[in-house]
């Protein structure tokens, strides 16, 4: 099996443009209270980080393994990693990225690129520190087990599994926050931005 990067994903045209937000409304199962699910219709890779700079930004490794024998003896492993020229217009608005434990797969990704390449701070917390194709299966019983089927590394060939991405600007939500209907990681990235 031929597990190298799809060839779209170093192509020079790309795939469409970022589509834009989409709002979905849900309803809890164990509430009567309907919530709003905002969600990103996006190109793959993801042509908003495009806009953020000048330069064309290479994506992280991504590593699959390539076992010739049981147990993981000399086990081998393939690269791949993909390319995206900038693209027009190129926003150069003040910003920061909030992020939190909720940033995980896809957002890591994204995020490694903006860290790397210096596009933009950090506020709030730790992503989950986990990325890469999912390998799924179903035990009997009906279990789903869900886990990371490659290795990644961050564009600067470090460790990404278990450390994410770590906040330029530390800040954590509180109880009190929440029970005053404040989101004070918002509130802190709002500040970084007027502060520059």
């Amino acid at each position: 099996m031929d597990r190298r990067a799809p060839a779209r994903w170093n192509s020079p045209a790309g795939p469409a443009a970022l589509a834009g937000p989409r709002r979905a409304r849900t309803r809890s199962p164990n509430s009567n209270r309907a919530s709003c699910t905002w969600t990103w219709t996006a190109s793959w890779p993801p042509a908003f980080i495009q806009h953020l700079t000048e330069q064309t930004v290479e994506s992280e490794r991504f590593l699959y393994p390539a076992p010739a024998l049981p147990d993981q003896v000399g086990i081998a492993w393939q690269h791949a990693s993909w390319n995206r020229p900038p693209l027009k217009p190129y926003l150069k608005a003040k910003r920061v990225f909030l992020i939190d434990a909720r940033a995980i797969s896809q957002a890591g990704t994204d995020l490694d690129l903006v860290e790397y390449y210096k596009l933009a701070d950090f506020v709030g917390e730790a992503t989950a520190g986990t990325t890469g194709n999912i390998n799924p299966f179903v035990l009997p019983g009906g279990l789903r087990v869900v886990y990371t089927g490659m290795k990644v590394l961050k564009r600067d060939y470090a460790r990404f599994h278990g450390v994410g991405i770590q906040p330029a600007i530390p800040v954590s939500r509180t109880r009190r926050g929440i029970a005053d209907g404040v989101d004070e990681i918002l509130a802190r990235g709002l500040a970084a931005v007027k502060a520059r």
